[in-house]
């Protein structure tokens, strides 16, 4: 939550600033060096979980290559641009279905939680294609 809520003040500033590509940058980092984190990770330890957590980004990359796509004249992005493309192309044989989610409150403790349950297919191929072209792009980015 304190990371979510310095990267809402510094974006709301770079944009005040006229810094979009900037903050831009810093999105594609940070996404990138978390999905870094997380593959390399989960092919250590084979946890189903994050497999999952994984396969749910699915719907955050869709955001940022739609946001990135805007800033694609600029030299850096046009590099790792089709690589981002190549990475929407293997999640978008990743299903990620979600059943209806029930909300129940503890009447004692007065706290209220959505439950809700994921139905995810990916194989083992898919996180292997994913680590390469996360592997990939940070590279780039970081070269």
């Amino acid at each position: 939550q304190i990371i979510a809520e310095t990267y809402a003040g510094a974006d709301g500033y770079l944009k005040e600033n006229d810094r979009e590509l900037t903050a831009a940058f810093i999105l594609i980092g940070g996404w990138i060096e978390g999905m870094h984190f997380a593959v390399n990770l989960q092919s250590s330890q084979n946890n189903q979980s994050l497999i999952n957590s994984i396969a749910e980004q699915k719907y955050s990359l869709d955001n940022l290559v739609s946001l990135i796509g805007d800033y694609k004249e600029n030299s850096t992005i046009a590099e790792i641009y089709p690589l981002f493309e190549k990475l929407l192309l293997v999640y978008s044989n990743i299903t990620v279905t979600h059943d209806k989610a029930v909300v129940v409150t503890d009447q004692d403790s007065k706290v209220t939680s959505i439950d809700s349950n994921s139905k995810i297919e990916i194989t083992p191929d898919q996180i292997q294609e994913i680590t390469k072209l996360i592997g990939e792009i940070r590279s780039k980015i970081v070269s």
